[in-house]
């Protein structure tokens, strides 16, 4: 299930970032930082810089820079309107969770998950594996795979310039990138009382083995509405994509 999938706990964002300053700021002369360390600190330096500013998608939504797992993960692509359900109610430390806040987009629902690693699964399964994960978990009454493809390797110049142009892999890691889309009728509301109705599901599992990690970013748009998200939510999903970069790995342990 996806809770068995889970890490152990990873303490706060705050003590993530308080960790990760620490580490650099109290070495001493001869204690030089990492590569990682350094990398980590600049890319701070350039967000606190930028403060919050947003720029706007290609979908004609304003977008901001966010900050992901205490800011070892960084995202400019999602809609600054979105909202942080961790402000409102406690989310696993594995999980960052934004929703649309409001009415229009009420439905829609962003999830990033650091997982454990699925060694038996194939890359060319690991789209459909996951959707399916994720139906069970919504109590679908009905789910299929629409579409999906694999970008074979990460360090792939041209494969993933066009979907994850700002994703830099570090010297000796590897990766692979299982990008897929799918639909599912689930029933919303609490304790899934309202009627089901069909959402899409747009999904990317970055497969890092050498951390024993499947990272998964998923996107659910609830179909049928008239609303910007439901229209335009390929164009969404790939702004997020764009916008996602890992700035320190040692949050994979």
């Amino acid at each position: 299930t996806r809770s068995e999938q889970t890490r152990a706990n990873r303490g706060s964002k705050e003590a993530s970032q308080r960790e990760r300053r620490s580490r650099i700021e109290g070495r001493g002369r001869d204690d030089s930082p990492s590569k990682l360390d350094l990398l980590f600190y600049v890319e701070e330096a350039r967000t606190a810089r930028r403060g919050r500013r947003v720029r706007k998608g290609a979908a004609g939504s304003l977008l901001r820079m966010t900050e992901l797992f205490g800011g070892a993960v960084l995202c400019s692509g999602i809609p600054s309107s979105w909202r942080d359900v961790s402000q409102i109610r406690q989310c696993p430390d594995h999980q960052e969770v934004f929703q649309g806040c409001v009415e229009e987009t009420g439905g829609v629902l962003l999830v990033f998950e650091v997982l454990q690693h699925q060694e038996r699964v194939e890359d060319e399964s690991a789209g459909a594996f996951f959707l399916s994960d994720l139906a069970d978990s919504n109590r679908a009454a009905e789910s299929s795979v629409v579409s999906g493809r694999v970008i074979k390797s990460l360090d792939d110049a041209v494969d993933v310039k066009d979907a994850l142009p700002s994703l830099r892999i570090p010297d000796g890691f590897s990766g692979v990138a299982c990008i897929s889309r799918g639909r599912q009728k689930v029933a919303q509301g609490k304790d899934g009382r309202n009627e089901a109705r069909w959402i899409d599901i747009h999904m990317c599992v970055l497969r890092l083995r050498c951390v024993e990690t499947d990272f998964v970013i998923s996107l659910s748009v609830p179909l049928g509405e008239e609303s910007s998200a439901a229209q335009d939510s390929h164009e969404i999903f790939s702004e997020i994509l764009r916008g996602f970069k890992i700035i320190d790995w040692n949050l994979f342990g």
